[in-house]
């Protein structure tokens, strides 16, 4: 009885324009709101988006700004094995030895005293294993996983671009959709290793290539007086 007593005033309150007016402006503030209540709980794409950059921006903005550093890199691929190339970067200049070679780079410029090219001992172009090239590729990255260690030590792995990492260097390469990986640890809020597996844009250029990475190490940040080289 009650229910058909119900019905039966809602009918009524329908047929009055003024009610249906109002009840139909209820029911619209009720859906909106349910709407508003359901993204403010499971959030949405751009906010997580935007969370995996707020992962970057303290030891990124500090890795951005090193005034100098000395650095340690090894590079394994699957044709000629292990090479060690060290050097210093100071004063905007960064000076590197490979296998007792010494070059250096300004801006995009590699020049060295004995005229000889880098490509004779690397296959790969110097400019991309830059600060400035890693900073770029990582800000168009996305965070694939974070790991946390004891002391205040991270890892984070970014999937990169192909087109982004090697966009200055290899326009050849501008439509390629493959994603190359870069592992960065940090301890202290400080970048001390990068480790970037270059395979699937190495692979392009020699079809013998099975791996082909890098291993970045830098130390004594910040700690550089002077250089002198003669």
């Amino acid at each position: 009885m009650e229910k058909q007593s119900f019905f039966s005033k809602f009918k009524e309150l329908w047929a009055n324009p003024r009610y249906k007016a109002l009840i139909e402006l209820g029911l619209y503030i009720a859906f909106f709101g349910i709407i508003f209540i359901y993204v403010s709980l499971t959030g949405s794409p751009s906010s997580n988006n935007y969370s995996n950059v707020e992962e970057k921006i303290d030891y990124f903005e500090y890795y951005k700004n090193m005034d100098s550093y000395e650095y340690n890199v090894l590079l394994s691929d699957s044709i000629t094995g292990i090479t060690n190339i060290t050097g210093t970067f100071y004063n905007n200049i960064s000076t590197y030895n490979v296998l007792g070679h010494i070059f250096t780079i300004n801006g995009n410029l590699v020049t060295s005293k004995e005229n000889k090219s880098v490509f004779d001992y690397i296959s790969i172009d110097p400019l991309l294993l830059t600060r400035d090239n890693i900073t770029n590729s990582l800000n168009d990255s996305y965070l694939v996983n974070k790991t946390e260690y004891s002391g205040n030590s991270y890892k984070y792995v970014y999937s990169v671009p192909i087109r982004v990492f090697a966009k200055n260097y290899y326009s050849l390469y501008q439509n390629n959709i493959e994603y190359i990986e870069i592992t960065v640890y940090v301890n202290n809020d400080v970048i001390n290793i990068i480790n970037i597996d270059l395979f699937n844009l190495m692979k392009y250029t020699n079809s013998l290539y099975t791996n082909y990475s890098f291993k970045i190490e830098y130390t004594n940040i910040n700690n550089i007086k002077s250089v002198v080289t003669y």
